[in-house]
């Protein structure tokens, strides 16, 4: 579900509680008169310890769950073969894993690509879309540069979207990322930028997407409201959900996080998942911060942060667990 040096949370932890909203009684989403929560109780196993001293910032899982692609703190990228247990650096930053292929994109010599694999990441096919015409001010031409969170939707018709991306700027100030998506119809080779008034969550449902007023501006989460949209974000209609969602599984149901707590929404309500063991992020498995930001002002990409939620083809759920240390697995039945 999540530029490979910067966190995944953002201090919007309206996640974390009811959204008080009430959106279009006609959408197709369910979310009228939503049920009350229902409580499971999960456990976490661990599905991949990392080197000490190493830890993890972002990863992908292949549907298969044999390939874990994953980038650590020191912005290196790695790919690891479950079954043998070898280990390749990739040279490129994975963003999504669907179908079967591997997405990716590298930032080398002043110049912005994006790739795909349709290999596990042997091998990847790379578009340039964007060059650096002044590297110091964060002046460049193409369609992006670099991007600020490592989500990408591959929506019903193939075509590829990928949100927040940097615009150009003067001194490498992240200034419009929140409004600007681009979307490529031909499979990544080339891009077109639109402008939306909505700042995106990682969750596709389908053919809709979600996003929420105030973005990633340090603005209180209380005044945030949450929308979807069925048509790429050419226009939105506000949601009445509980919780935003974060992701959605391979049974198309959307799941929120928060503490030691998933939440899933499937058919009419919404079910709480709680695992024991854990009372604060120092303990315990697994410590999800729901979307947070924990920067110092509205553009500093650093606090930008957010749980970064992946399934195989199987509709495991897998997490980074506590401290980055591991990815934990376990399944929501």
């Amino acid at each position: 579900m999540k530029v490979p040096n910067i966190p995944k949370w953002i201090l919007l932890a309206f996640v974390a509680m009811p959204l008080l909203t009430s959106c279009g009684k006609d959408n197709e989403n369910g979310e009228e008169g939503q049920q009350a929560e229902q409580a499971k109780t999960i456990n976490w196993e661990v599905f991949h310890e990392f080197e000490p001293g190493e830890t993890v910032t972002q990863f992908e899982i292949s549907d298969d769950a044999h390939w874990l692609f994953y980038t650590n703190s020191m912005g290196v990228t790695y790919r690891i073969n479950k079954t043998t247990g070898e280990k390749n650096i990739l040279y490129a930053n994975p963003l999504q894993f669907e179908d079967g292929k591997l997405y990716l994109y590298v930032v080398r010599d002043n110049r912005s690509y994006f790739a795909v694999s349709n290999d596990f990441g042997a091998t990847r096919t790379e578009y340039h879309v964007g060059t650096y015409t002044n590297y110091a001010a964060g002046w460049y031409d193409g369609a992006f540069m670099n991007l600020i969170v490592n989500r990408m939707f591959v929506m019903p018709n193939g075509d590829l979207v990928l949100p927040h991306i940097m615009d150009k700027a003067n001194n490498a100030a992240y200034l419009q990322d929140n409004g600007l998506i681009a979307v490529s119809a031909d499979g990544g080779a080339t891009w077109n930028r639109r402008e939306s008034n909505n700042s995106y969550i990682p969750a596709l449902q389908g053919n809709r997407l979600f996003a929420i007023s105030e973005g990633w501006t340090g603005v209180s989460s209380f005044a945030s409201k949450l929308y979807y949209s069925d048509d790429v974000g050419a226009s939105w209609q506000e949601s009445d959900l509980e919780y935003a969602p974060q992701a959605v599984d391979r049974e198309n149901n959307l799941i929120a996080g928060r503490g030691n707590q998933l939440l899933k929404f499937k058919g009419n309500s919404w079910t709480a998942y709680t695992w024991e063991g854990q009372t604060s992020s120092m303990d315990g498995p697994v410590y999800l911060n729901g979307l947070k930001y924990g920067g110092t002002t509205g553009n500093d990409p650093k606090g930008r942060q957010m749980d970064d939620i992946e399934f195989d083809a199987e509709n495991n759920i897998y997490v980074m667990g506590r401290n980055g240390t591991t990815i934990c697995r376990t399944k929501l039945d």
